[in-house]
């Protein structure tokens, strides 16, 4: 068994690792472990679950097992995958992986000093992660990250790069999936099983047209400030429309069209560059304010 030990005494004396203040961690608590070698001092976070038994934990602790066993050969440096199984006083309660000091996704996208030249950066790194996945996907064994939104990736301070974390919930062989944000929180999709397909137990089965609703989403919420997936389809369409008219790409605005189709979902990584600089006019209040005069305008 791949794994690191603690004492009781040992993780009372471990460090918190701190989120931002807008990150909910639920499920588990994060610590720092510094290894303090004869040759060099580095760190490591634990990820200790609150609960480490039943069939959910014995479903991440499978997947867990898996990423660890897989770790050499999905060889993508932005995965932040478990890399030995944590124990203490017999029980497995979690595990340990690479600490990268970060800043959130989520935090620096919800930037209003941030730009748009950067936030495009960042959500350009995340479509060639993810276009990395559904790559290996073709020479080997089944893996999707999942649960894809903007507070599981964080960008490293030192590389400005951008990493994808809670890999404890990715798409993995033969495990079951685990509840994704983007589609659990959007009603527009019950019925397009074809599409996004559900288990018996309600939770949506990842694939690359999930995966790719998932960016759509996380590109389309930095924009719109506003959680888009839970609009109606309508609203949807006639939200894309008006972006449509502040100068959008065609190209952009089609392949986040095709998410409630029955056409195949494509990336939008390659028409990023179709989305202005300026976008304080594309957030959905303002959609709505003119919405709202012109439907004034209408009636009179």
């Amino acid at each position: 068994m791949n794994a690191i030990f603690f004492t009781n005494r040992q993780l009372k004396k471990l460090q918190n690792c701190s989120l931002q203040k807008s990150i909910d961690h639920t499920e588990s608590k994060l610590y720092i472990v510094e290894n303090n070698g004869k040759w060099q001092h580095k760190k490591m976070i634990l990820k200790y679950f609150y609960n480490n038994s039943g069939e959910y934990f014995k479903n991440k602790l499978f997947t867990i097992n898996n990423l660890i066993d897989s770790t050499s050969t999905i060889n993508i440096r932005a995965l932040i995958l478990p890399q030995k199984l944590a124990i203490a006083g017999g029980q497995i309660i979690g595990y340990i992986m690479p600490f990268i000091e970060n800043t959130n996704l989520l935090t620096l996208l919800q930037d209003f000093k941030l730009n748009t030249e950067k936030k495009k950066e960042y959500l350009t790194q995340v479509g060639q992660i993810i276009s990395q996945v559904h790559d290996l996907n073709k020479f080997q064994s089944e893996l999707f990250i999942g649960d894809i939104h903007e507070a599981n990736f964080i960008v490293g301070k030192e590389d400005d790069q951008v990493y994808v974390v809670d890999s404890d919930s990715f798409k993995t062989k033969n495990n079951l999936p685990f509840a994704a944000k983007y589609l659990a929180t959007n009603p527009n999709i019950l019925n397009m099983t074809h599409k996004y397909p559900i288990n018996t137990e309600g939770i949506h089965i990842p694939n690359e047209n999930s995966d790719l609703l998932c960016y759509v989403f996380i590109i389309l919420n930095t924009i719109a400030r506003k959680e888009m997936q839970k609009v109606s389809i309508d609203e949807y369409y006639n939200y894309l429309d008006y972006l449509l008219s502040l100068g959008f790409g065609d190209d952009f605005i089609k392949t986040c069209g095709k998410i409630y189709t029955n056409a195949k979902n494509t990336s939008p990584l390659p028409y990023l560059e179709q989305i202005p600089n300026n976008i304080y006019q594309a957030t959905y209040q303002v959609f709505k304010q003119r919405q709202y005069i012109s439907n004034n305008n209408r009636t009179k």
